[in-house]
Protein backbone atom coordinates (compact mmCIF):
# COMPACT_ATOMS: atom_id res chain seq x y z
CA UNK A 1 0.00 0.00 0.00
CA UNK A 2 2.79 2.17 1.25
CA UNK A 3 4.86 1.38 -2.57
CA UNK A 4 1.44 2.32 -4.56
CA UNK A 5 0.92 5.90 -3.15
CA UNK A 6 4.77 6.91 -4.33
CA UNK A 7 3.80 5.33 -8.17
CA UNK A 8 6.56 7.46 -9.49
CA UNK A 9 9.51 6.17 -7.60
CA UNK A 10 7.97 2.70 -7.68
CA UNK A 11 7.62 2.51 -11.15
CA UNK A 12 11.33 3.87 -11.56
CA UNK A 13 12.39 0.96 -9.25
CA UNK A 14 11.14 -1.85 -10.96
CA UNK A 15 12.54 -4.30 -13.93
CA UNK A 16 13.69 -2.53 -16.75
CA UNK A 17 11.70 -5.21 -18.61
CA UNK A 18 8.48 -4.26 -16.61
CA UNK A 19 8.82 -0.54 -17.34
CA UNK A 20 9.12 -1.60 -21.24
CA UNK A 21 6.39 -3.72 -21.42
CA UNK A 22 4.28 -1.00 -19.86
CA UNK A 23 4.95 1.48 -21.87
CA UNK A 24 4.59 -1.46 -25.02
CA UNK A 25 1.13 -1.74 -23.52
CA UNK A 26 0.56 1.98 -22.96
CA UNK A 27 1.66 2.68 -26.82
CA UNK A 28 -1.01 -0.85 -28.00
CA UNK A 29 -3.75 1.18 -26.12
CA UNK A 30 -3.25 4.29 -27.66
CA UNK A 31 -3.78 2.74 -30.87
CA UNK A 32 -6.74 0.64 -30.30
CA UNK A 33 -8.41 3.88 -29.20
CA UNK A 34 -7.56 6.26 -31.51
CA UNK A 35 -8.35 3.25 -34.27
CA UNK A 36 -11.99 3.59 -32.54
CA UNK A 37 -11.84 7.72 -32.87
CA UNK A 38 -11.24 7.42 -36.50
CA UNK A 39 -13.70 4.42 -37.01
CA UNK A 40 -16.07 6.99 -35.61
CA UNK A 41 -14.90 10.17 -37.77
CA UNK A 42 -14.40 8.43 -40.62
CA UNK A 43 -17.56 9.11 -43.23
CA UNK A 44 -17.56 12.51 -42.15
CA UNK A 45 -13.89 13.09 -43.01
CA UNK A 46 -13.78 11.29 -46.19
CA UNK A 47 -10.99 8.80 -44.77
CA UNK A 48 -12.67 5.72 -46.62
CA UNK A 49 -11.90 3.23 -44.15
CA UNK A 50 -14.89 1.05 -44.77
CA UNK A 51 -16.07 0.36 -41.52
CA UNK A 52 -12.84 -1.61 -40.79
CA UNK A 53 -10.97 -2.00 -37.63
CA UNK A 54 -7.34 -3.26 -39.35
CA UNK A 55 -7.26 -0.19 -41.49
CA UNK A 56 -8.22 2.29 -38.98
CA UNK A 57 -5.75 0.72 -36.89
CA UNK A 58 -2.89 1.04 -39.61
CA UNK A 59 -3.90 4.41 -39.57
CA UNK A 60 -3.66 5.09 -36.03
CA UNK A 61 -0.39 3.46 -36.23
CA UNK A 62 0.85 5.79 -39.15
CA UNK A 63 -0.56 8.62 -37.09
CA UNK A 64 1.32 8.14 -34.39
CA UNK A 65 4.57 7.15 -35.75
CA UNK A 66 4.31 9.61 -38.39
CA UNK A 67 5.36 7.07 -41.34
CA UNK A 68 3.02 8.37 -43.66
CA UNK A 69 -0.53 8.56 -44.90
CA UNK A 70 -2.87 6.03 -46.48
CA UNK A 71 -5.75 8.02 -46.49
CA UNK A 72 -7.50 10.12 -50.33
CA UNK A 73 -6.92 13.03 -48.44
CA UNK A 74 -4.57 13.95 -46.34
CA UNK A 75 -6.92 17.50 -45.07
CA UNK A 76 -9.47 14.53 -44.37
CA UNK A 77 -12.72 16.61 -45.92
CA UNK A 78 -11.99 19.59 -43.63
CA UNK A 79 -14.01 18.34 -41.22
CA UNK A 80 -13.41 19.93 -37.77
CA UNK A 81 -13.68 16.58 -35.95
CA UNK A 82 -10.14 15.65 -37.19
CA UNK A 83 -7.72 18.20 -36.08
CA UNK A 84 -8.99 17.38 -32.76
CA UNK A 85 -7.97 13.71 -33.02
CA UNK A 86 -4.50 13.89 -34.35
CA UNK A 87 -3.67 16.81 -32.11
CA UNK A 88 -4.35 14.77 -29.22
CA UNK A 89 -2.54 11.66 -30.44
CA UNK A 90 0.04 13.56 -31.25
CA UNK A 91 0.38 15.22 -28.10
CA UNK A 92 -0.19 11.90 -26.39
CA UNK A 93 2.92 10.04 -28.63
CA UNK A 94 5.35 12.97 -27.68
CA UNK A 95 4.52 12.82 -23.59
CA UNK A 96 4.76 9.29 -24.07
CA UNK A 97 8.23 9.01 -26.15
CA UNK A 98 9.83 11.91 -23.74
CA UNK A 99 8.61 9.52 -20.52
CA UNK A 100 10.38 6.10 -22.64
CA UNK A 101 13.46 7.97 -23.21
CA UNK A 102 13.65 9.55 -19.27
CA UNK A 103 13.38 5.63 -18.10
CA UNK A 104 15.41 4.13 -20.59
CA UNK A 105 18.08 6.49 -20.06
CA UNK A 106 17.51 6.39 -15.85
CA UNK A 107 17.87 2.53 -16.18
CA UNK A 108 20.69 2.96 -18.29
CA UNK A 109 22.69 5.72 -15.67
CA UNK A 110 21.63 3.56 -12.12
CA UNK A 111 23.94 4.94 -9.60
CA UNK A 112 23.31 1.73 -8.71
CA UNK A 113 25.26 0.30 -10.86
CA UNK A 114 28.34 2.57 -10.63
CA UNK A 115 28.35 1.17 -6.53
CA UNK A 116 29.86 -2.03 -7.90
CA UNK A 117 33.37 -0.77 -8.25
CA UNK A 118 33.44 0.35 -4.23
CA UNK A 119 35.20 -2.45 -2.29
CA UNK A 120 35.44 -2.41 1.21
CA UNK A 121 37.86 -4.43 3.16
CA UNK A 122 36.56 -8.38 3.48
CA UNK A 123 37.46 -7.81 7.93
CA UNK A 124 37.25 -5.39 9.76
CA UNK A 125 40.36 -4.48 12.50
CA UNK A 126 39.70 -3.58 16.41
CA UNK A 127 43.57 -1.67 16.96
CA UNK A 128 45.46 -0.52 20.42
CA UNK A 129 46.78 2.82 19.59
CA UNK A 130 48.52 4.82 22.94
CA UNK A 131 45.96 2.95 25.15
CA UNK A 132 42.87 3.67 22.86
CA UNK A 133 41.04 1.28 20.97
CA UNK A 134 40.02 1.99 17.28
CA UNK A 135 37.55 -0.13 15.34
CA UNK A 136 39.18 0.05 11.33
CA UNK A 137 38.19 -1.02 7.48
CA UNK A 138 39.66 0.15 4.50
CA UNK A 139 37.31 1.54 1.32
CA UNK A 140 38.32 2.41 -2.17
CA UNK A 141 36.62 2.87 -5.89
CA UNK A 142 38.93 0.82 -8.68
CA UNK A 143 37.31 3.15 -11.27
CA UNK A 144 40.25 5.99 -11.71
CA UNK A 145 39.26 7.21 -14.80
CA UNK A 146 35.65 8.62 -13.74
CA UNK A 147 36.22 9.20 -9.40
CA UNK A 148 33.18 9.92 -7.30
CA UNK A 149 33.32 13.49 -6.64
CA UNK A 150 32.75 14.22 -2.97
CA UNK A 151 32.27 11.04 -1.72
CA UNK A 152 30.91 10.73 1.88
CA UNK A 153 31.26 8.00 4.33
CA UNK A 154 28.76 6.70 7.36
CA UNK A 155 28.88 4.07 9.81
CA UNK A 156 26.33 2.60 11.98
CA UNK A 157 26.38 0.36 14.54
CA UNK A 158 22.37 -2.35 14.59
CA UNK A 159 22.44 -3.98 17.79
CA UNK A 160 19.66 -6.66 19.14
CA UNK A 161 18.55 -6.05 22.21
CA UNK A 162 16.22 -8.17 24.46
CA UNK A 163 13.64 -5.51 25.60
CA UNK A 164 14.25 -2.73 22.62
CA UNK A 165 14.78 -4.96 19.96
CA UNK A 166 16.69 -3.52 17.19
CA UNK A 167 18.92 0.17 17.94
CA UNK A 168 20.58 1.87 14.90
CA UNK A 169 23.30 4.20 16.77
CA UNK A 170 25.18 6.16 14.49
CA UNK A 171 29.25 5.67 14.95
CA UNK A 172 31.32 8.86 15.12
CA UNK A 173 34.09 8.73 12.84
CA UNK A 174 38.00 9.85 13.33
CA UNK A 175 39.21 9.50 10.17
CA UNK A 176 37.94 11.08 8.13
CA UNK A 177 36.36 13.60 10.58
CA UNK A 178 32.75 13.05 10.60
CA UNK A 179 32.01 16.99 11.94
CA UNK A 180 34.22 17.98 8.82
CA UNK A 181 31.71 16.32 6.77
CA UNK A 182 33.72 13.07 6.11
CA UNK A 183 34.89 13.11 2.89
CA UNK A 184 36.64 10.73 1.14
CA UNK A 185 39.38 10.20 -1.97
CA UNK A 186 38.31 7.25 -3.11
CA UNK A 187 41.20 7.32 -5.87
CA UNK A 188 43.66 5.93 -3.34
CA UNK A 189 43.22 3.50 -0.32
CA UNK A 190 41.36 5.34 2.54
CA UNK A 191 40.93 3.49 6.28
CA UNK A 192 38.17 4.46 8.07
CA UNK A 193 38.92 4.55 12.05
CA UNK A 194 35.88 4.77 14.87
CA UNK A 195 37.39 5.14 17.80
CA UNK A 196 35.60 3.38 20.73
CA UNK A 197 35.64 5.50 23.53
CA UNK A 198 32.74 5.25 26.48
CA UNK A 199 30.19 6.90 23.77
CA UNK A 200 31.16 4.39 21.39
CA UNK A 201 28.29 1.90 20.44
CA UNK A 202 30.70 -0.81 20.57
CA UNK A 203 32.14 -0.42 23.83
CA UNK A 204 30.82 -2.74 26.40
CA UNK A 205 28.09 -2.60 28.38
CA UNK A 206 29.51 -1.52 31.92
CA UNK A 207 27.92 -3.86 34.67
CA UNK A 208 26.13 -1.90 37.23
CA UNK A 209 28.37 -0.94 40.27
CA UNK A 210 28.23 1.19 43.40
CA UNK A 211 30.06 5.28 43.37
CA UNK A 212 32.50 3.80 45.10
CA UNK A 213 33.60 1.27 42.82
CA UNK A 214 36.61 1.92 40.60
CA UNK A 215 35.96 3.20 36.85
CA UNK A 216 36.59 0.10 34.85
CA UNK A 217 38.86 0.26 31.71
CA UNK A 218 38.06 -1.16 28.10
CA UNK A 219 40.04 -4.30 27.32
CA UNK A 220 40.15 -5.98 23.72
CA UNK A 221 38.88 -9.28 25.55
CA UNK A 222 35.40 -6.68 26.69
CA UNK A 223 35.56 -5.39 23.05
CA UNK A 224 35.19 -8.99 21.67
CA UNK A 225 33.14 -10.35 24.12
CA UNK A 226 30.67 -7.69 24.06
CA UNK A 227 30.61 -7.92 20.60
CA UNK A 228 29.69 -11.55 20.18
CA UNK A 229 27.31 -11.34 22.94
CA UNK A 230 24.80 -8.54 21.27
CA UNK A 231 25.66 -9.88 17.99
CA UNK A 232 26.41 -6.19 16.77
CA UNK A 233 27.16 -5.06 13.07
CA UNK A 234 28.25 -2.38 11.64
CA UNK A 235 26.60 -1.06 8.65
CA UNK A 236 27.87 1.25 5.67
CA UNK A 237 26.50 3.68 3.73
CA UNK A 238 28.18 5.79 0.70
CA UNK A 239 26.42 9.18 -0.50
CA UNK A 240 27.88 10.98 -3.34
CA UNK A 241 26.77 14.88 -3.54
Amino acid sequence: KLLLEDMYHTFLDAKFSVQLSFFLLAYLILFFVYALLFLLISRPCGMKLEGSLIRAYLLSVETMTTIGYGVPDPYMNGCWQAPLVLTSQVLLNLLISSCLIGVIFQGISRPQSRACTILFSEKAIIRCIDGAYYFMFRVCDMRLGHALIEPHVRCYCVEQNDVRGFEVTQMRLVQPDDELGASLLLSMPSIVVHRIDGWSPLAPHPKPVSLDSPRRSISTADVAHTTTRFRRSASLDISNI
